[in-house]
Protein backbone atom coordinates (compact mmCIF):
# COMPACT_ATOMS: atom_id res chain seq x y z
CA UNK A 1 0.00 0.00 0.00
CA UNK A 2 1.33 3.18 -1.00
CA UNK A 3 1.79 6.27 1.80
CA UNK A 4 -0.40 8.40 0.17
CA UNK A 5 -3.11 5.63 0.72
CA UNK A 6 -2.04 5.21 3.86
CA UNK A 7 -2.39 8.50 5.11
CA UNK A 8 -5.81 8.94 3.71
CA UNK A 9 -7.28 5.88 5.27
CA UNK A 10 -5.89 7.36 8.88
CA UNK A 11 -7.14 10.38 8.11
CA UNK A 12 -10.58 8.71 7.23
CA UNK A 13 -10.07 6.92 10.60
CA UNK A 14 -9.67 9.82 12.63
CA UNK A 15 -12.73 11.23 11.00
CA UNK A 16 -14.76 8.41 12.42
CA UNK A 17 -12.73 8.47 15.67
CA UNK A 18 -13.91 11.92 16.30
CA UNK A 19 -17.53 11.38 14.86
CA UNK A 20 -18.17 8.55 17.15
CA UNK A 21 -16.75 10.56 20.14
CA UNK A 22 -18.86 13.48 19.39
CA UNK A 23 -22.18 11.25 19.07
CA UNK A 24 -20.96 9.44 22.33
CA UNK A 25 -20.98 12.30 24.29
CA UNK A 26 -23.55 14.81 22.53
CA UNK A 27 -26.33 12.40 21.11
CA UNK A 28 -27.39 12.54 17.41
CA UNK A 29 -28.11 16.27 16.61
CA UNK A 30 -24.63 17.20 17.40
CA UNK A 31 -22.49 15.71 14.62
CA UNK A 32 -22.01 18.56 12.22
CA UNK A 33 -19.67 19.45 9.94
CA UNK A 34 -18.83 22.67 11.91
CA UNK A 35 -18.28 20.57 14.62
CA UNK A 36 -16.09 17.67 13.71
CA UNK A 37 -14.11 20.37 11.92
CA UNK A 38 -13.49 21.81 15.16
CA UNK A 39 -12.62 18.90 17.22
CA UNK A 40 -10.42 17.65 14.55
CA UNK A 41 -8.79 20.92 13.59
CA UNK A 42 -9.01 20.39 9.96
CA UNK A 43 -10.72 22.28 7.47
CA UNK A 44 -14.51 20.90 6.02
CA UNK A 45 -12.67 20.84 2.87
CA UNK A 46 -10.48 17.97 4.08
CA UNK A 47 -13.25 16.14 5.66
CA UNK A 48 -15.18 16.18 2.52
CA UNK A 49 -12.17 15.09 0.19
CA UNK A 50 -12.46 12.15 2.23
CA UNK A 51 -16.24 11.69 2.49
CA UNK A 52 -19.10 13.10 -0.07
CA UNK A 53 -21.35 14.46 2.91
CA UNK A 54 -22.09 14.27 6.25
CA UNK A 55 -24.39 11.33 5.54
CA UNK A 56 -21.32 9.19 4.05
CA UNK A 57 -19.80 9.94 7.45
CA UNK A 58 -22.71 8.77 9.36
CA UNK A 59 -22.54 5.73 7.23
CA UNK A 60 -18.86 5.40 7.96
CA UNK A 61 -19.69 5.11 11.80
CA UNK A 62 -21.57 2.81 11.51
CA UNK A 63 -19.12 0.63 9.20
CA UNK A 64 -16.36 1.97 11.87
CA UNK A 65 -18.33 0.19 14.54
CA UNK A 66 -19.73 -2.71 13.02
CA UNK A 67 -15.90 -3.46 11.59
CA UNK A 68 -14.75 -3.00 15.29
CA UNK A 69 -17.11 -5.40 16.20
CA UNK A 70 -16.08 -8.11 13.46
CA UNK A 71 -12.31 -7.69 14.30
CA UNK A 72 -12.75 -8.59 17.84
CA UNK A 73 -14.43 -11.55 16.99
CA UNK A 74 -12.98 -12.57 14.06
CA UNK A 75 -9.69 -12.52 15.78
CA UNK A 76 -10.21 -15.08 18.25
CA UNK A 77 -10.30 -18.53 17.67
CA UNK A 78 -13.77 -19.80 17.58
CA UNK A 79 -13.87 -23.80 18.25
CA UNK A 80 -17.48 -24.31 16.67
CA UNK A 81 -20.61 -22.42 16.24
CA UNK A 82 -21.65 -22.29 19.55
CA UNK A 83 -18.54 -20.58 20.96
CA UNK A 84 -18.79 -18.22 17.62
CA UNK A 85 -22.65 -16.87 18.62
CA UNK A 86 -21.95 -16.98 22.25
CA UNK A 87 -19.23 -14.15 21.82
CA UNK A 88 -21.05 -12.41 19.30
CA UNK A 89 -23.58 -11.87 22.22
CA UNK A 90 -21.34 -11.18 24.19
CA UNK A 91 -19.43 -8.92 22.52
CA UNK A 92 -22.29 -7.18 21.12
CA UNK A 93 -23.50 -6.49 24.79
CA UNK A 94 -20.61 -4.87 25.37
CA UNK A 95 -20.14 -2.21 21.98
CA UNK A 96 -23.84 -1.21 23.01
CA UNK A 97 -23.05 -0.45 26.57
CA UNK A 98 -19.78 0.89 25.31
CA UNK A 99 -21.55 2.82 22.71
CA UNK A 100 -25.01 3.73 23.08
CA UNK A 101 -25.28 7.40 22.37
CA UNK A 102 -23.75 6.20 19.03
CA UNK A 103 -26.64 3.86 18.38
CA UNK A 104 -29.08 5.77 19.22
CA UNK A 105 -28.39 8.71 16.93
CA UNK A 106 -27.08 5.88 14.14
CA UNK A 107 -30.97 4.61 14.62
CA UNK A 108 -32.28 8.44 13.90
CA UNK A 109 -30.24 8.87 10.89
CA UNK A 110 -30.88 5.65 9.51
CA UNK A 111 -34.99 6.79 9.48
CA UNK A 112 -33.69 9.89 7.63
CA UNK A 113 -33.71 7.22 4.71
CA UNK A 114 -37.47 6.88 4.40
CA UNK A 115 -37.10 10.05 3.00
CA UNK A 116 -34.07 10.36 0.86
CA UNK A 117 -34.07 7.09 -1.64
CA UNK A 118 -29.91 7.77 -2.47
CA UNK A 119 -29.38 7.20 1.21
CA UNK A 120 -31.37 4.80 1.50
CA UNK A 121 -29.90 2.86 -1.36
CA UNK A 122 -25.52 3.23 0.36
CA UNK A 123 -27.58 2.37 3.57
CA UNK A 124 -28.73 -0.65 1.30
CA UNK A 125 -25.04 -1.65 -0.17
CA UNK A 126 -23.23 -1.34 3.21
CA UNK A 127 -26.09 -3.42 4.57
CA UNK A 128 -25.64 -5.94 1.82
CA UNK A 129 -21.85 -5.89 2.38
CA UNK A 130 -22.00 -6.53 6.37
CA UNK A 131 -24.58 -9.49 5.67
CA UNK A 132 -22.14 -11.22 3.43
CA UNK A 133 -19.12 -11.26 5.42
CA UNK A 134 -21.69 -12.34 8.42
CA UNK A 135 -22.95 -15.00 6.55
CA UNK A 136 -19.28 -16.52 5.31
CA UNK A 137 -18.24 -15.93 9.14
CA UNK A 138 -21.10 -17.59 10.52
CA UNK A 139 -21.37 -20.89 8.11
CA UNK A 140 -18.18 -21.22 8.13
CA UNK A 141 -19.15 -23.56 11.15
CA UNK A 142 -21.60 -25.39 10.06
CA UNK A 143 -20.80 -29.26 8.32
CA UNK A 144 -24.08 -29.31 6.49
CA UNK A 145 -24.95 -28.11 3.45
CA UNK A 146 -26.87 -25.03 3.39
CA UNK A 147 -28.36 -23.06 0.00
CA UNK A 148 -27.71 -19.97 -0.40
CA UNK A 149 -30.97 -18.27 -0.23
CA UNK A 150 -31.57 -20.19 3.54
CA UNK A 151 -28.51 -18.91 4.44
CA UNK A 152 -29.12 -14.94 3.31
CA UNK A 153 -32.52 -15.72 5.12
CA UNK A 154 -31.50 -16.91 8.28
CA UNK A 155 -28.17 -13.86 7.95
CA UNK A 156 -30.97 -11.51 7.73
CA UNK A 157 -33.42 -12.78 10.78
CA UNK A 158 -30.55 -12.44 12.73
CA UNK A 159 -29.98 -9.04 11.86
CA UNK A 160 -33.26 -7.71 12.37
CA UNK A 161 -33.52 -9.61 15.70
CA UNK A 162 -29.91 -7.40 16.96
CA UNK A 163 -32.00 -4.39 15.50
CA UNK A 164 -34.63 -4.90 17.30
CA UNK A 165 -32.91 -5.73 20.33
CA UNK A 166 -31.21 -2.13 20.08
CA UNK A 167 -34.35 -0.58 20.16
CA UNK A 168 -35.62 -2.84 23.35
CA UNK A 169 -32.56 -2.14 25.03
CA UNK A 170 -32.91 1.92 24.62
CA UNK A 171 -36.55 1.65 25.68
CA UNK A 172 -36.27 -0.75 28.55
CA UNK A 173 -32.49 -0.64 29.58
CA UNK A 174 -32.51 -3.98 31.16
CA UNK A 175 -29.41 -5.97 29.27
CA UNK A 176 -29.64 -8.63 31.63
CA UNK A 177 -33.03 -9.76 30.71
CA UNK A 178 -31.94 -8.71 26.79
CA UNK A 179 -28.90 -10.86 26.82
CA UNK A 180 -30.99 -13.69 28.28
CA UNK A 181 -33.29 -13.49 25.55
CA UNK A 182 -30.67 -12.94 22.77
CA UNK A 183 -28.95 -16.33 23.96
CA UNK A 184 -32.65 -18.02 23.65
CA UNK A 185 -33.07 -16.75 20.21
CA UNK A 186 -29.94 -17.96 19.08
CA UNK A 187 -29.99 -20.92 20.62
CA UNK A 188 -33.25 -22.03 18.57
CA UNK A 189 -30.81 -20.52 14.95
CA UNK A 190 -27.94 -22.83 16.44
CA UNK A 191 -30.39 -25.64 16.44
CA UNK A 192 -31.90 -24.98 13.11
CA UNK A 193 -28.41 -23.99 11.79
CA UNK A 194 -26.97 -27.32 12.90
Amino acid sequence: MSVRIEQAAGTRKKILEAAVEILSIDGSDSLTSGKLSAKLGMSKGTIFHHFEDMAGVQIGVLEYLVAALDEQIQKRNHRNLRSLVNDLIDTTFDSINQYRNVYAALFHFISNAVHNSAFQQRLRERADHMLNAWKQMLFEHVDRKIPEAEKDRIVRMIDMYFSGLLVHDFIYADPKRYKRITKDFMEIVVQHIE
